[in-house]
């Protein structure tokens, strides 16, 4: 028997000689065996994930959400997917480095690893990049 490349040896269509459809039938397999993610998954040492857990499954939410106004399980999947996307903001801003004015201290976002080069709250300049004998962040005359 000849095979094909890309050829699926579970195929309903080819029984594995392979055809167009061995794609779509490798991935309809495939996909019987994929364990499910969780929609919310908190860090029990954190206490704004523990926060956002309480927020959706704790005695309020539960009480609301089978209750006669409530949504069921559909409420309670909403809720721990907008809890798991809250927890990515959160956790994404986190990440951003900071950095500090080693003059006045005034926080800024360090996009680059190379610190304050220059502080518009006080003035304070490393004098990074000079074109012409000034200062392109400050304008003070450099090196002359």
């Amino acid at each position: 028997m000849t095979t094909y490349k890309g050829a699926f040896e579970h195929c309903s269509w080819c029984n594995g000689r392979g055809c167009n459809q061995c794609h779509f039938e490798r991935k309809k397999y495939e996909d019987q065996f994929k364990i499910p993610q969780p929609l919310f998954s908190a860090e029990i040492n954190d206490p704004e994930d523990m926060q956002l857990l309480k927020d959706v499954f704790g005695r309020e939410a539960m009480e609301h959400a089978f209750g006669p106004d409530g949504g069921g399980m559909q409420e309670i999947e909403q809720a721990a997917t907008l809890a798991s996307f809250k927890q990515a903001l959160r956790k994404h801003n986190k990440a951003t480095p900071t950095m500090a004015c080693p003059q006045c201290g005034t926080e800024y976002e360090d996009f680059d690893g190379l610190g304050v080069l220059h502080c518009d709250s006080c003035g304070y300049c490393k004098h990074a990049s000079i074109t012409g004998g000034q200062c392109d962040y400050c304008g003070q005359a450099q090196g002359t």
